[in-house]
């Protein structure tokens, strides 16, 4: 995580429950220092392509 993140993102949770109580393992929260939090389906997110070429 940068340094900015660091500054504003107090944790980082991976997995949780949908809202009928089915284990998530695809969701994100972000819990921010300010209390905030901000839910995130890994299954709506675009997949991140780490190495390989050009």
């Amino acid at each position: 995580m940068g340094l900015a993140a660091q500054l504003i993102v107090e944790k980082v949770i991976v997995g949780g429950y949908d809202e009928t109580g089915n284990a998530d393992l695809s969701m994100i929260t972000f819990v921010y220092k300010t209390g905030f939090k901000d839910k995130k389906n890994g299954d709506d997110c675009k997949q991140l392509e780490i190495g390989g070429g050009v």
